[in-house]
């Protein structure tokens, strides 16, 4: 079915102005994020303040997730491939969560020497957002692992607390979510970035049932290899 020139003017107008809002709104809810944390900061924490602070600071995050991940889901990425160590890559991930959920993300193993040559900042990304989903699903703390394996290398993070079984191809579509606070795309996008670097995305559970995503990229573009 073809759409009609005027339709197709009228959905990119929209598209255009979905855009400019997300924009608008990514550097205000930055600049509150950070007003919180650093209020957060300087309160005691036997301050009666301390956990409305706290509570407002995981609210503006999950609206600045949301703003975030449909600004991505409308803007296909073109990966632009750099030499990196897999440090930076967990370690940027790490630290680009906020300090209360920061805390609970142990890095088990990670070989400080080891480069690849991939795009850092877009795998970053999808491994904070497999990090997101795990604190935010309630594990107290999240593992995280990182191995060479032949012309690949592997990241494993790990929820140390068991969940509820659920199907994981319907968890990785887009809009899927049992949390209404949620949008649900935090794991399709991460599978959608993985696999464009060239890569691919498995979860599933242990015996105890903790939920564990591997991601598997090669170490060099396959132009490259």
């Amino acid at each position: 079915m073809q759409i009609a020139p005027r339709e197709a003017s009228k959905a990119a107008e929209y598209s255009a102005l979905g855009q400019a809002m997300i924009d608008g709104l990514n550097l205000p809810l930055a600049a509150l994020r950070a007003s919180l944390e650093s209020l957060a900061n300087e309160l005691d924490e036997h301050d009666p303040r301390t956990s409305t602070v706290a509570g407002a600071l995981r609210e503006v995050s999950k609206v600045g997730r949301t703003v975030r991940e449909l600004a991505e889901f409308s803007n296909m990425p073109t990966p632009m491939p750099l030499r990196c160590t897999a440090e930076e890559i967990v370690y940027s991930a790490r630290h680009s969560l906020p300090q209360e959920q920061r805390r609970r993300v142990l890095v088990a193993r990670v070989e400080r020497q080891h480069t690849l040559n991939v795009d850092g900042p877009l795998l970053a990304k999808s491994l904070l957002r497999l990090i997101e989903n795990a604190v935010e699903a309630g594990s107290s703390w999240v593992l995280i692992n990182v191995r060479k394996e032949g012309d690949s290398t592997v990241f494993v993070t790990l929820n140390r607390d068991p969940g509820e079984e659920f199907d994981w191809d319907w968890a990785q579509a887009p809009f899927q979510t049992d949390k209404p606070e949620h949008i649900g795309l935090g794991l399709a996008l991460a599978k959608r970035d993985v696999e464009l670097l060239g890569g691919t995305l498995d979860l599933s559970r242990t015996p105890r049932g903790q939920a564990i995503a591997v991601v598997r990229v090669p170490n060099e573009p396959e132009a490259e290899r």
